[in-house]
């Protein structure tokens, strides 16, 4: 098994220790921080769990299901007492003084002050990736010119996407050297979308009038939107094959006896 495994696997853990904290103690917290030392456990609690394999989507799928994404940090790992043990120390080194009782000395600082940061990574291990039906975007009418082609990473894709619309619309290449954060990922992928629809039938709502077409607020073509009633939510967000579980009922059929 992987580092990046057994780190992810510590993560579920600490998702386990929260949910049991939180269930038999008597206080109310505000909030919540998780802080974690690997910057690639921290970057695949942040996207959607089907993007890996197995081994790693069920157990991101369980942290995002137990906590919010946005409440896991990264901090140094000489900062990180909690490999005290792992990296081995002498018994002396855990006693009521120590910093494995008492906790790293930043926590008793303001927030603001923790050497705590939200980095994102685009390379990550463990990733899905789509061997076919790929789709040529380098037109000469597009705005902007990125070849899909060159790419077989589809997050490596929206990063160069993202870099490249955001020096477009900042008129600077001061930004290509600028990591993209998650909105200009957002962006990037919206852009690429609706630059894809446009090759759709301008006749699109009478064509595909039966799957209830629609246009959103971003400008992209959704459908579902009359053929199909009000969703619950476990039906509309990613998760583990038989996560949930539903019964359809139907009948009663009427059978006509052809003898007397």
């Amino acid at each position: 098994m992987t580092i990046s495994r057994i780190e992810l696997c510590s993560a579920v853990l600490a998702c386990h220790l929260r949910a049991f904290i939180v269930q038999e103690m008597d206080f109310n917290f505000d909030s919540v921080t998780h802080l974690i030392d690997s910057e690639i456990v921290r970057s695949q609690i942040q996207k959607e769990s089907f993007r890996f394999n197995t081994f790693v989507a069920n157990r991101v799928s369980e942290i995002q299901e137990k906590t919010d994404p946005s409440e896991w940090y990264w901090i140094p790992s000489e900062l990180n007492i909690a490999d005290l043990l792992t990296r081995g120390c002498r018994s002396e080194l855990l006693n009521q003084s120590s910093l494995w009782q008492s906790g790293p000395e930043f926590l008793a600082l303001p927030r603001t002050d923790w050497p705590i940061k939200q980095k994102y990574l685009i390379d990550l291990p463990d990733v899905l990736y789509l061997k076919g039906g790929r789709i040529s975007l380098a037109t000469a009418n597009n705005d902007l010119v990125v070849d899909i082609k060159r790419y077989s990473n589809y997050d490596k894709f929206i990063s160069v996407a993202a870099r490249v619309l955001k020096v477009f619309l900042g008129r600077s290449l001061l930004y290509i050297g600028k990591e993209p954060d998650v909105g200009d990922l957002h962006r990037a992928e919206i852009y690429w979308v609706r630059k894809v629809q446009e090759r759709i039938d301008k006749n699109w709502k009478i064509r595909y009038q039966k799957l209830g077409p629609k246009l959103n607020s971003k400008g992209i073509i959704t459908v579902g939107a009359k053929c199909m009633g009000q969703l619950p939510n476990e039906r509309l967000n990613p998760a583990p094959p038989f996560y949930f579980t539903s019964l359809d009922l139907f009948g009663p059929y009427l059978v006509k006896d052809a003898v007397k």
